[in-house]
């Protein structure tokens, strides 16, 4: 979307959609238990109407998440976060797609509640908890300067979470790539082909 609408001419150019900034937790939830749909109603509603997929972004992230989250105990972080996920997937239970944790390698824009709530495992629970309430969205670990400069570190980062069977694919944003050589952009996608996951290119 463009500015939390759907451009008139978007199937044109486009056979996917996904939220620009409607999607995220502070969007719909800035004040607590208090839910605004609207502008994921549009772009999901857009989709089924025109058999297109629908990615939704995004479930947890350092940014864009509501400020009271950060001042709930750790138990009551928990229930917030699985009510979230709960609350999105009964709306949209047909979301092909959904970036569960974004920007999570360290020094980008982990969700530091997040890991208050779970500990030092809470990418592995947040992606289980996608799966319990969408069991059939493809569940993608998206940041930026995953095929750039922090391929080590987003692989230090994802290698758990993937072990742990809980990733579906991985989404690697495309900031960056246009000044970056053929040869180092390969050598980088074959390091992160390597996890065995399917790669999905997004915010391109």
């Amino acid at each position: 979307t463009t500015s939390g609408q759907v451009r008139s001419d978007f199937l044109q150019y486009w056979d996917q959609i996904t939220p620009e900034n409607e999607g995220k937790w502070a969007s719909v939830e800035g004040t607590r238990d208090q839910y605004n749909w609207s502008g994921v109603d549009r772009a999901y509603n857009f989709a089924k109407q025109n058999g297109i997929p629908f990615k939704q972004h995004t479930f947890v992230w350092g940014a864009q998440s509501p400020g009271w989250i950060n001042n709930l105990s750790a138990a009551d972080q928990r229930a917030e976060i699985e009510e979230w996920i709960r609350d999105y997937c009964t709306r949209y239970p047909d979301t092909e797609m959904i970036d569960v944790v974004n920007e999570a390698t360290p020094g980008h824009q982990p969700a530091g509640y997040a890991q208050n709530a779970f500990g030092n495992n809470w990418i592995i629970s947040v992606f289980q908890l996608a799966r319990q309430y969408c069991p059939n969205s493809i569940l993608i670990l998206n940041d930026y300067n995953v095929l750039r400069w922090n391929t080590t570190e987003f692989i230090n980062m994802a290698t758990p979470a993937v072990n742990a069977g809980v990733v579906d694919a991985i989404g690697a944003q495309a900031h960056g790539l246009e000044t970056q050589s053929l040869s180092e952009l390969q050598t980088n996608l074959n390091r992160i082909a390597a996890l065995g996951l399917p790669i999905y290119i997004s915010e391109y």
